[in-house]
């Protein structure tokens, strides 16, 4: 999974913010890299009822993606106007994830701030 999902390079997207074209283009690939994980979501998850990859529970694969979406969903939105929730919404089983994700008590009593986040980009 840590090949296929498309959350971890957020810093490509800051790189080139200031080149609406550049930009535009990693939005564009981001939104494709989304829509793939989405038909990757599809045949692995198959009729399983929990929103994470293996029904349920929370998997490795999950635990590794969730720093990179907890940060690429307020870096992207503030550096590049670029909102990913808003991309993911319109492919439900990405978006289910994410946010079971986000709202897994171990990742939600532990993750900073979404000022935090933006903050560290900074500096």
């Amino acid at each position: 999974m840590a090949e296929i999902q498309p959350f971890q390079n957020y810093f490509a997207f800051i790189k080139v913010r200031d080149d609406k074209e550049k930009l535009a283009e990693k939005v564009a690939e981001f939104e494709e890299a989304v829509a793939s994980f989405e038909t990757f979501l599809e045949v692995h998850q198959g009729d399983s009822e929990g929103p994470f990859l293996c029904g349920s529970d929370m998997c490795f694969g999950e635990a590794q993606m969730a720093p990179f979406v907890a940060r690429a969903i307020p870096n992207l939105k503030h550096f590049c106007d670029v909102d990913v929730k808003e991309i993911c919404k319109r492919h439900p089983r990405v978006n289910r994830l994410i946010t079971a994700i986000l709202d897994r008590p171990s990742v939600a009593s532990t993750r900073p701030s979404d000022d935090e986040i933006v903050a560290g980009m900074t500096r």
